[in-house]
């Protein structure tokens, strides 16, 4: 990151802080009670001066990563020494562009602990300029949180147990709403069609005509209802159908514009990923339809290199971006879901609004399939 040298001093843990006797006290005595509630606060943290590359690390900094105090030593080349190899390359980028021109960063890495284990380090740097622009010194802190992300590793794996068991049941939902309530429906109406209605009052005969009405309407909707549970048009034609339909069916019942758009070569998805692609827009877009108030609504697929991203975007309030915090809270459950699917396969989210200008919510997934043709659709997958 910079060039550590060793500094001249280490400061220990404080045990019991002492009253202040005078103004030079004072200051000793805010010093022991910062330390105080660092070392109760789970945080470590550290000093770098850029003129001279004096460090001073915090006595919880090496306690985290189960050393004593001074054991580690401040050594120059010690972060790229603890630091997990796949992390090095990325922090080096974003440390870099930070020093030049940054004031505050968050940043995430694994260091490796006296054990051999790594612990994986949320941290937060803030940096002072002097009048020119050039750094005058630095200060961080970091929290482990592994823990935290062993626990996000597990909630992400049980959503995505949870979406594949709705899928599931879903389908076999469909199945039976298929095979057997549509085709009694069907049948009704065939048997009543089919009745000799030579001496049947005219009353009655209107009242089968209503009947029958009755019945093309349970059958209409049993198949839009087969339709959203298991989109089959997904299944026998491909992802961008089943997305037309449903731009189709949006605009039809809430007078939402939607408009799908697709760029790229054509790719083969997995059945997996093109459900929970597919499940993923249409609940970002009941979203618009439900909190939005927006006449018009976008769906981008962008298929490029390695990776599909599909943004979902639309003209309405909007929403502050602080309100995401209570991603517990019903109205964003949905939200979680699809952080919590998207991390478990090793996707990633970005979500921009601004009230009074709209929203628009990105979402990235790596690709396991590979480049067919141009003809622009995306197939998926049947396995």
């Amino acid at each position: 990151m910079a060039n550590l040298t060793s500094p001249a001093t280490h400061r220990s843990a404080p045990t019991r802080v002492q009253q202040p006797q005078s103004s030079t006290d004072s200051a000793a005595h805010r010093g022991q009670l910062f330390d105080l509630a660092v070392a109760h606060s789970g945080l470590s943290y550290w000093t770098l001066d850029p003129e001279s590359d004096d460090l001073y690390l915090s006595p919880e900094w090496t306690s985290q990563l189960g050393y004593e105090t001074g054991e580690l030593g401040v050594a120059e080349g010690l972060w790229r020494k603890l630091m997990h190899p796949d992390d090095l390359e990325a922090l080096s980028a974003k440390w870099k562009q930070f020093v030049n021109s940054g004031t505050h960063v968050e940043l995430e890495y694994r260091l490796r602990h006296k054990d051999g284990s790594y612990r994986r380090m949320l941290a937060h740097i803030s940096i002072n300029r002097c009048h020119d622009g050039a750094p005058s010194g630095i200060f961080g802190s970091h929290r482990d949180i592994t823990e935290h992300t062993d626990a996000q590793v597990k909630l992400s794996s049980l959503a995505v147990q949870l979406a594949d068991s709705k899928l599931e049941e879903q389908r076999r939902l469909s199945r039976e709403l298929h095979d057997y309530l549509a085709q009694i429906l069907v049948a009704c109406t065939m048997k009543i069609q089919a009745m000799d209605q030579s001496g049947i009052s005219d009353i009655n005969a209107s009242m089968l005509r209503e009947v029958i009405g009755l019945i093309k309407q349970a059958d209409d909707y049993t198949r839009t209802l087969i339709a959203k549970l298991s989109p089959d048009l997904l299944y026998n034609l491909g992802l961008l159908p089943a997305l037309d339909r449903l731009a189709t069916e949006i605009e039809g019942q809430y007078s939402v514009d939607v408009e799908v758009l697709f760029r790229g070569l054509t790719i083969t998805l997995p059945t997996e990923t093109a459900l929970f692609v597919f499940e993923t827009v249409r609940e970002l877009l009941n979203n618009v339809v439900r909190h939005a108030r927006s006449e018009r609504a976008k769906v981008d697929l962008k298929h490029d290199g390695d990776q599909l991203q599909v943004t979902v975007g639309d003209d309405g309030i909007g929403f502050e971006m602080t309100r995401l915090v209570d991603a517990h809270h019903d109205k964003h459950f949905g939200l979680f879901s699809i952080k919590q699917g998207l991390r478990a396969r090793n996707g990633s989210i970005d979500i921009q609004s601004t009230i009074g200008e709209g929203s628009r919510i990105s979402f990235t997934l790596p690709l396991l399939g590979t480049p067919a043709d141009e003809s622009g659709v995306i197939v998926a997958n049947l396995r």
